[in-house]
């Protein structure tokens, strides 16, 4: 009996000590609410390891989420910091461009005239008032080489639909005129455009003149082909080697104009040359003197002294790099007339090797017959004494920045001293480039510049003549219209 009350009353202690266990658990235990009255006993050592959110402070409610809540004050700092840097930059780019242009308008100076004082030149200057005002080029042709590439490069670069005639020369040679729309009526007034070398009449400086002297009323623009350019053939009378073309081109507008009086005999003639055509324009004033067809004329960018250039061309870096480029367009040229030069005097290998010896040696003296270099130079240019022969106006355009044709090399103070010639040196403008206005890539400054020359000239022979015909514009000048031969036309 004793050992059965020991075992009932250790029985009992053991049933004690577990339900003493089990209220300390509950009491030390914390109950979390659950769904369906559901209570789940969690320990208070893990309730101090867990975060539990409160309702209100749920992960959705929060926008914790990294893809649905971006950080909209860090965001938007980044933003403004970003539009200031933006406009930061795009003022000051502003007002650097403000200054470059400002720098760029002030530089700019009314072209250098250089005249005889006679009362007719100062009334011929004054009426041409692009003279007397600054040139501004395009910002973008500042350069005298970018100029002289714009002169070359124009918008829209499409050729004009023209009339061709055919000229035939005395030696078989061929050349033509092109004219814009159609051939004019005798009595109204022709332009003659002379491009430069290498250049035809559907280069787009010269479609562009021919254009504005049509719009303007000023009479009947015409364009020349020289010899084997624009198409045509070369071609000699007996079967000879054809000469091609070159510097010795004066003779060559001498025909031609004598062909348009011949056809044309009322009609006043005018014409304009650029580079070479320049060049070979004032050479036959000075041949011709008194007897010149031509009423007026102007040159842009004329290379009048050609020893003088090809010395610059052999003698100077930049000089070369241009003298390569016209010898190798020339030897393009030769090229495309190999079958008409076949059999002559010169190859095609000699001419290849004219472009670094010069064309004057190896292409132009034994194509037309002449000794040398000396001889061709002294048959091209236009020296002090044969500039002092021009006897009709010229108005000479030349920039100081040309880097074909420099300034220094044209007789300047034979010019002045002739009482016939106008001569306009610019700042800038590069060669025949003289771009203007918001794009380089439409007409130039110089074609603004004839028109005003044109408009004087009329203006002064109406005066001299006290004619009066047509449509009187505000400077006084007869605006003629532009009559073709063909009445449908």
């Amino acid at each position: 009996s004793r050992s059965v009350g020991n075992n009932g009353s250790l029985m009992a202690v053991r049933a004690l000590e577990s339900v003493d266990a089990d209220q300390d658990d509950s009491s030390s235990g914390e109950i979390v609410g659950a769904e369906d009255d559901e209570a789940v006993e969690v320990s208070g050592d893990r309730l101090d390891d867990v975060d539990t959110p409160s309702s209100g402070d749920s992960p959705t409610s929060r926008g914790d989420s990294p893809t649905s809540q971006p950080q909209t004050s860090e965001d938007g700092s980044g933003l403004w910091r970003l539009l200031l840097t933006a406009s930061a930059s795009a003022a000051t780019t502003a007002v650097g461009m403000a200054l470059l242009f400002t720098r760029w308008i002030r530089e700019a100076a009314p072209p250098e005239l250089r005249y005889a004082p006679s009362e007719e030149n100062v009334k011929l200057v004054m009426a041409v008032p692009l003279l007397l005002r600054s040139y501004i080029p395009n910002v973008l042709t500042r350069n005298g080489h970018l100029a002289s590439l714009f002169g070359y490069i124009k918008l829209p670069s499409w050729r004009h639909r023209c009339d061709r005639e055919l000229d035939p020369l005395s030696d078989g040679g061929t050349v033509s005129v092109e004219w814009f729309p159609c051939r004019p009526a005798d009595g109204v007034p022709v332009i003659l455009m002379l491009p430069g070398i290498n250049n035809d009449a559907a280069f787009p400086y010269v479609q562009h003149v021919m254009r504005l002297v049509l719009a303007e009323g000023l009479g009947t623009p015409a364009a020349v082909n020289w010899r084997g350019l624009g198409g045509l053939p070369l071609s000699a009378a007996g079967g000879a080697t054809p000469k091609v073309y070159c510097g010795l081109g004066a003779p060559d507008l001498a025909e031609i104009l004598s062909h348009l009086r011949r056809r044309l005999p009322s009609s006043p003639l005018y014409a304009v040359g650029w580079s070479m055509g320049g060049c070979i324009l004032v050479r036959h004033m000075a041949e011709a003197g008194e007897g010149c067809e031509l009423r007026a004329a102007m040159a842009v960018s004329p290379a009048l002294d050609v020893s003088a250039v090809q010395r610059y061309w052999q003698g100077t870096p930049v000089g070369r790099l241009y003298g390569l480029a016209i010898g190798f367009k020339l030897w393009l040229y030769f090229l495309s007339h190999r079958r008409e030069l076949a059999g002559g005097p010169v190859s095609v290998w000699r001419a290849f090797l004219g472009v670094f010896r010069g064309y004057e040696d190896e292409v132009f003296a034994p194509l037309w017959g002449l000794s040398g270099h000396e001889e061709y130079w002294r048959r091209c240019s236009v020296g002090e004494e044969l500039v002092r022969r021009v006897a009709r106006p010229l108005l000479v355009v030349h920039a100081r920045d040309d880097p074909v044709v420099p300034v220094w090399s044209l007789p300047l103070a034979a010019m002045a001293s002739n009482p016939h010639i106008v001569t306009a040196i610019t700042r800038h403008g590069g060669h025949i480039g003289y771009t203007a206005g918001a794009t380089p890539l439409l007409g130039a400054w110089t074609d603004r510049v004839l028109v005003h020359y044109l408009r004087a000239i009329l203006a002064r022979e109406e005066e001299r003549e006290g004619r009066e015909q047509g449509e009187m514009r505000g400077s006084g000048c007869r605006r003629l219209p532009t009559l073709c031969e063909h009445s449908k036309l």
